[in-house]
C-alpha cells in the first residue's frame, strides 16, 4: 500500500503526527548542511594585520577652539569583511549607543597611550576615514597604531606603526631633470625631528649639500623651513607638501663671499 493511501486510512491525530515527523526530519536535514559558514559572522577568520597609513591633516574649529585632525587610513581594508562592523545590540553599548559595532577601533600613540576610538563604523570602507585630533599647534606623536577589537570573537588585530608625517619622508627627485639647482632630496625621521639631505647640480657628480634638521612640529602647516649656511652662500628654504607625492621647494640664495653675484630665488617641484 502506498504511503498516500495509508495516510488516508489513519485517524486525524495520526496524520498530524506524521506531518510533524516529516517536517522535523526535513528541518534536521536542512540544518545538517547549514553550519555557520558565513565568513562575515564566523569567528574562524584568517585576517591580516591592518596596514595603517597617514593620509594628511585638516584644521577645524569647535566652539572657537582650533584643532588639527590627523587623518589615517587602512590600505588593506578590503581584507576585512563588513560583518565585523555590523550593529551588535547584544554586545555591551558604547556610551549611549546601544547598537554599536561588533568591532571597535582604537588609536594609540607610540607610547601606548589611547588617543581616540571609533565604536560605530558601519563597514570596512569606513577604515579609510579614521583620525585623531589635537589642539592646533600641539606636537603630535611620532607615530601611531590602531587595534581592531572584534568583541564578539574576543579577537584583536593590531596594525603597524604609522609615522604621522610620513608623507614628507622618502627620496625625492626634481621633476626638471636638467635643473641647475637642487637635483634630489632625502627626508628621514630621526626621533622628533626631520633630517633633510640635499644634493645640488654639479659636474661630473652632484654636490652633496649635507644635512639640515627641523623639528617634526615644523610640519604642522605642511611646510618645512630650513636654513643652509654653505660658507659662500646662505639659503633660506621652504619645503611644502603640495599633494601626496609632490613637494614644492622654494630656495632663496644670498651670496656672502663678496663676489657680487646677485641673490636669486628658485621654485622647484619634486616627486618620489
Amino acid at each position: 500500500m502506498s504511503l498516500k493511501n495509508h495516510v488516508k486510512m489513519l485517524p486525524c491525530f495520526r496524520i498530524l503526527h506524521y506531518v510533524t515527523l516529516l517536517v522535523s526530519v526535513f528541518f534536521l536535514i536542512s540544518l545538517s548542511g547549514c553550519g555557520n559558514d558565513d565568513p562575515e559572522t564566523s569567528c574562524d577568520l584568517d585576517l591580516p594585520s591592518p596596514v595603517l597609513v597617514f593620509s594628511g591633516t585638516e584644521d577645524y574649529t569647535v566652539d572657537e577652539v582650533e584643532y588639527t585632525r590627523y587623518k589615517l587610513s587602512v590600505s588593506n581594508r578590503d581584507a576585512f569583511p563588513d560583518g565585523l562592523f555590523e550593529a551588535s545590540p547584544d554586545l555591551p553599548p558604547c556610551g549611549l549607543n546601544a547598537s554599536s559595532a561588533r568591532t571597535w577601533v582604537d588609536i594609540y600613540d607610540n607610547n601606548d597611550n589611547r588617543l581616540y576610538g571609533f565604536c560605530a563604523l558601519g563597514s570596512s570602507d569606513d577604515l579609510d576615514d579614521i583620525w585623531f585630533a589635537l589642539p592646533r599647534g600641539q606636537t603630535p606623536p611620532a607615530s601611531v597604531y590602531i587595534v581592531l577589537n572584534d568583541r564578539e570573537c574576543q579577537s584583536e588585530y593590531r596594525s603597524n606603526s604609522a609615522t604621522v608625517f610620513s608623507l614628507f619622508l622618502g627620496n625625492w627627485i626634481n621633476e626638471d631633470l636638467e635643473s641647475p639647482n637642487i637635483t634630489r632630496i632625502e627626508i628621514l625621521l630621526n626621533g622628533n625631528q626631520f633630517d633633510v639631505h640635499e644634493w645640488g647640480s654639479c659636474t661630473p657628480v652632484d654636490c652633496d649639500w649635507g644635512t639640515e634638521s627641523t623639528m617634526t612640529a615644523d610640519a604642522l602647516d605642511d611646510v618645512l623651513s630650513l636654513f643652509w649656511d654653505q660658507d659662500f652662500v646662505e639659503r633660506t628654504q621652504s619645503i611644502e607638501l603640495v599633494t601626496a607625492g609632490r613637494l614644492k621647494v622654494t630656495t632663496a640664495s644670498h651670496f656672502v663671499d663678496g663676489s657680487g653675484r646677485p641673490d636669486y630665488t628658485s621654485i622647484e617641484y619634486f616627486i618620489k
